[in-house]
């Protein structure tokens, strides 16, 4: 069948943009194993008409894969860039892989990254050849759509941990919370995309000892590297597992970020996604407070962020440029209070995060206490902490880690909750509360 498609769309002649519409762009699409009820044409939203908005309909919400943007024949595309641009800048589109601009003969992709640019993926002088159309395939055929969003609910959760603001705790949050998700029972792995390595070091391992097995590597060797054969089981006695850094991670991503495959933001992501089908039931990602690179990669890759933060007023400002920067592609669970001075009254911050920025704050609040930080610099989680008998604060600390990775799990998804074993028993005997303020 697809030969026929391929077929008609050789020999389709195209006099108006009407014809590139009825004739062409719909053999295209079957072409690509979409069938009519898996496109919208003419599609209209609050600000404007998309020519055709092609996704999957089997849902019961229409999820958009990409839009197509349709001119006549000999019509000059470059005249046009601004319309595909400004499809990508509307809020209902956030999720949109891909825009496409043809005129019948000539097909150019184009893709918008987390920073806010509008880049050209591939174009296709022309579209009817026969490699043409297989490259086109390649990149907007519906099975790499549907692979791409297959239903994980019962593979591991990947949690971004993030906050553009650096001193809030960050690295420290990351280590105690999966350590509370393994004294769960849980099965944790943590990735150190930091280039300052603190996580490698706050679980016990000194960075430049872990030569070729770090996640420097991945990037080195793009494309065909893996993260099976960089994963440090059990790392420092503590039952987390860890993809660890070092420096020459801030090299590694200078030259990866240079480079111009299409698809590469979706690199880590599609990396992470071959170890979902694992025995993993959280993947962690420790990113630096930086809106580069690390944070594209990272965001694209979690399923959900948690934003720590002192609830002070710069972390809080620092709210704005993640918002903007997320562009709502990772659902952010909320903010975490950490590194939270005890003195401090937390009410005023919380319902300045809640009405100014609409992000829900988690009632468990971690405090700032010198066991805590000092654990991270021994190499020790706060729970080997308390089991070797260090002190009140240790115990004090355990819980709240405890209680917060609960209210988070709490959250995450019921459908995760309702074929989860550890977390139906705590439900059951009424451990879990509501966790959000």
């Amino acid at each position: 069948m697809k030969d026929f498609w391929q077929s008609q769309i050789e020999l389709t002649e195209c006099y108006s943009e009407g014809d590139v519409k009825t004739k062409l762009i719909a053999s295209l699409l079957r072409y690509l194993d979409f069938d009519t009820s898996d496109w919208r044409q003419e599609y209209q939203f609050n600000r404007g008409e998309i020519d055709f908005l092609v996704g999957k309909s089997k849902t019961d919400k229409f999820q958009p894969y990409f839009f197509i943007e349709t001119k006549a024949p000999k019509s000059d595309l470059s005249l046009y860039t601004h319309q595909i641009e400004y499809v990508f800048k509307q809020p209902e589109f956030s999720k949109v892989r891909y825009g496409v601009l043809t005129n019948g003969q000539e097909l150019i992709i184009y893709d918008y990254s987390l920073d806010g640019k509008m880049n050209k993926v591939i174009d296709f002088p022309n579209l009817r050849s026969t490699s043409s159309l297989e490259q086109i395939a390649f990149t907007l055929s519906r099975k790499l759509f549907e692979e791409d969003n297959e239903d994980k609910s019962l593979n591991a959760k990947v949690i971004t941990v993030y906050n553009n603001k650096g001193g809030v705790g960050k690295t420290t949050l990351s280590i105690n919370l999966a350590a509370a998700l393994v004294e769960f029972g849980y099965k944790v792995l943590i990735i150190d995309l930091d280039a300052q390595a603190n996580t490698t070091l706050g679980l016990g391992i000194y960075p430049p000892n872990t030569q070729d097995r770090n996640i420097v590597a991945l990037f080195d060797d793009y494309p065909r590297s893996s993260l099976d054969k960089l994963i440090w089981e059990n790392a420092n006695g503590n039952n987390i597992d860890l993809i660890p850094s070092n420096i020459d991670l801030y090299q590694s991503l200078h030259e990866f970020a240079k480079k111009t495959t299409s698809r590469k933001e979706f690199f880590l992501k599609e990396r992470i996604d071959s170890l979902k089908g694992t025995n993993y039931d959280f993947i962690f990602i420790d990113v630096p407070p930086a809106m580069d690179i690390t944070f594209e990669l990272a965001t694209l890759a979690g399923d959900y962020m948690i934003v720590p933060s002192d609830l002070k007023p710069f972390s809080i400002y620092g709210l704005t440029h993640l918002l903007q920067g997320s562009k709502n592609r990772i659902k952010i669970l909320g903010v975490v209070g950490n590194n939270v001075d005890l003195a401090l009254n937390i009410s005023k911050p919380v319902l300045q995060i809640k009405n100014q920025y609409k992000l829900q704050v988690f009632s468990q609040i971690i405090h700032n206490r010198n066991c805590i930080a000092q654990c991270s610099g021994q190499g020790l989680t706060i729970f080997q902490a308390e089991k070797q008998k260090r002190g009140n604060a240790a115990s004090v600390a355990a819980l709240e880690f405890k209680s917060l990775a609960r209210q988070i799990l709490y959250n995450i998804e019921e459908s995760f909750l309702a074929v989860d074993t550890h977390l139906k028993t705590a439900l059951e005997e009424n451990e879990l509360e509501p966790s959000l303020v």
